[in-house]
């Protein structure tokens, strides 16, 4: 065959394995590649690809893909015998995947917050590529993908644009998720958001939006009937005017204006969600009406003494308030609270201070702002337990502020930023010094970046249905976690540096879920990093450094894939524990006091391609009752020898190199 040619002509280049196979379907064929430490997806069409379909395809790349966020990342393009190879950045998983992923554990799908804000992000995908004058013509959950916490378009071969020939949708398309014109060959303005709104039904139901036999989908398309019947009647209502089988019938708006609708319609006009959206965090939002700008000098020299005078005296005016704060000390004697749009900027974090002795806040931003807070510090210095900034049900933007003194007494949170069903950014921030939290968020979609959290007890805490990002952090001396991710939270959290905490600088817990990559966990008296929780997490390309307790302890129920790490001059390099499904892959490992690898209890997994050198004890071991795929790993040096086993254990050991191990290099039960 035709593509068994390409597949030898890929393997000769020397560049492409070819050999690990990701996914396969009539058309298309895809396989994992690794470049430097990367990890990408090669991507060969089964057939040859009619040339005016790949020079289209090359301009869609040319003007999309390589300037918008939205968009999962293309390395290159390249034609072999007249197949289209392309090669993209490896996502985490796609939204199927890891819907599907929380069913198989018990759960009731990806919970509907997080759902609509990952609808939301493709939104923008789609409304961008439809202003090129684009039609994605395959947006499902298969080709919706996650990385590092947010949301990205693929699969971009079935585009129509401009004047090329589209490809019969028949050949392309599951039926459930197409609008009827694009089954008979044309395009709509709607049809990319008709079938984000069959995605939607999808992941939502868990169930195939029109049915799984091919004849009744149609039916049921042409009658508009998706199958959402166990939805409550105001959601399946927007749903159904959404699918309607007549592209006039259905709404006008862009795709993120049907995604509001969707929202409203599902959560309620009172339950508000909130889509951060790709704007700048030092911008502020588009169409915001502006008012005068008002100054504060507590010496009496500017329009107002007090930050509190100052709102309070233009409650009635409309649009955006802002105030200035002079340089020294401002005080706050009574908590205050803000309902309305409000840039409140001082003239650097170190020359701004609020000082408030107001429980059990200092200021609060509530109401949908959109606020702005920039170059200043709010300390708090009462004795009664008290949060210093919250924020609740608002979109927030904050740069360059400090927070600090917070005090916790029992539930109440004592945070220095407490941030609650609301969406936003907080950047180049520093939170020190607060009894409970430095950050704390709840319910809420958050960037939190270049921020330094330290004598806090916990640094920064996503809890309950969070989501967002958090990378490029300080977290250190604090006297619980660095970096907390619990409830059903799903953080990619990239980037940051831990140490020194009291407890393991980034952990997950409960039920959540993410990425952590490239982050550095040093010098802790426990783990450098700590996973106990029930969802799936990637863990690549980390740094576990001298700390007390394994660098990496995986542990309870998760579901693990730990690559491309490194741990040295830990306990044990990476540890394996409870009833962790986990593969490990190409980790270098090195002066680990005990074990490099350990997997015990009721563990499973694969541990290969991985380099262990000068492990006190043995390079890998396995104990309990765990079940291990040991293979193709080179093993170096060890105080014992280099590959143990437990009498219990379930092992396969092959194509693993050991040299130089104590007593004996491969030891048996």
């Amino acid at each position: 065959m035709a593509i068994n040619q390409v597949r030898r002509s890929l393997k000769k280049t020397g560049r492409w394995r070819v050999s690990r196979p990701l996914d396969a379907g009539p058309f298309w064929e895809s396989y994992h590649e690794s470049i430097d430490g990367n990890s990408w997806a090669l991507k060969v069409s089964k057939r040859p690809f009619p040339q005016a379909r790949t020079d289209g395809l090359a301009a869609i790349w040319r003007t999309a893909l390589s300037c918008h966020p939205r968009f999962l990342p293309l390395a290159e393009t390249f034609l072999v015998q007249d197949h289209l190879v392309t090669v993209w950045r490896r996502a985490d998983q796609t939204l199927l995947e890891y819907d599907q992923q929380r069913r198989s554990a018990g759960g009731e799908g990806i919970p509907i917050k997080h759902l609509l804000r990952y609808l939301f992000q493709a939104a923008e995908a789609i409304d961008y590529l439809n202003e090129q004058g684009i039609y994605h013509r395959n947006v499902k959950p298969s080709n919706l993908f996650m990385c590092e916490g947010s949301v990205r378009l693929g699969d971009f071969h079935p585009c129509h644009f401009g004047n090329a020939p589209p490809l019969p949708a028949s050949q392309q398309h599951l039926l459930a998720y197409t609008s009827p014109e694009i089954q008979s060959d044309a395009v709509h303005p709607t049809c990319d958001r008709y079938s984000l709104i069959a995605t939607y039904v999808r992941l939502r139901t868990g169930q195939e939006p029109f049915g799984n036999e091919s004849r009744r989908v149609q039916r049921r398309q042409r009658e508009g009937r998706p199958a959402i019947e166990q939805l409550p009647s105001e959601e399946a209502a927007c749903i159904r005017r959404f699918l309607a089988p007549s592209p006039d019938d259905r709404p006008e708006g862009r795709a993120v204006d049907w995604v509001r609708q969707l929202a409203e319609a599902t959560l309620g006009p009172k339950n508000k969600i909130f889509f951060l959206g790709q704007c700048r965090l030092s911008t502020w939002p588009a169409g915001q009406p502006r008012a005068q700008v008002l100054t504060v000098d507590p010496s009496g020299k500017a329009d107002y003494r007090t930050i509190a005078e100052a709102v309070r005296a233009n409650a009635a005016v409309p649009g955006e308030l802002t105030i200035r704060l002079t340089e020294g000390l401002h005080d706050l004697d009574s908590p205050l609270e803000v309902d309305r749009p409000v840039r409140l900027l001082g003239a650097g974090k170190e020359a701004t201070v609020v000082v408030s002795r107001a429980s059990p806040y200092s200021l609060r931003l509530l109401g949908g702002g959109p606020f702005y807070l920039s170059g200043l510090s709010i300390r708090y210095e009462g004795q009664n337990p008290a949060d210093v900034l919250v924020v609740e049900q608002s979109h927030a933007v904050i740069e360059s502020c400090v927070f600090s003194g917070a005090r916790q007494r029992g539930r109440v949170t004592g945070a220095g930023l407490r941030i609650e069903s609301s969406i936003g950014g907080i950047v180049n921030c520093r939170c020190d010094n607060n009894s409970g939290r430095g950050i704390l968020v709840a319910d809420s979609d958050v960037f939190i970046g270049a921020t330094e959290c330290s004598g806090n007890r916990y640094g920064i805490d996503f809890r309950n249905h969070s989501a967002g990002a958090c990378c490029g952090n300080h977290c250190h001396s604090n006297t619980m976690q660095g970096i907390r991710i619990g409830g059903s939270s799903h953080v990619a959290v990239c980037d940051n540096y831990c140490h020194h905490n009291n407890y393991p600088g980034i952990v997950f817990l409960e039920s959540s879920s993410g990425v952590a990559r490239r982050n550095r966990c040093a010098h802790h008296p426990k783990n450098g990093m700590y996973a106990s929780c029930t969802g799936h997490v990637r863990i690549e390309d980390n740094l576990f450094t001298h700390n007390e307790w394994p660098g990496l302890y995986l542990d309870r129920a998760c579901k693990a894939v730990v690559g491309y790490n490194i741990a040295r001059h830990n306990r044990h390099g990476i540890a394996v524990h409870g009833d962790v499904v986990a593969t490990v892959e190409h980790n270098n490992l090195e002066h680990n006091s005990s074990v490099g690898i350990f997997f015990g209890d009721n563990s499973k997994g694969i541990v290969r391609g991985n380099y262990a050198n000068r492990s006190g004890e043995n390079a890998i071991a396995v104990g309990g009752r765990a079940e291990v795929l040991v293979e193709q790993n080179r093993c170096e040096r060890s105080g014992h020898p280099n590959i143990a086993f437990g009498n219990d254990a379930k092992v396969t050991a092959r194509r693993n190199t050991c040299l130089y191990g104590t007593d004996r290099d491969l030891c048996l039960p």
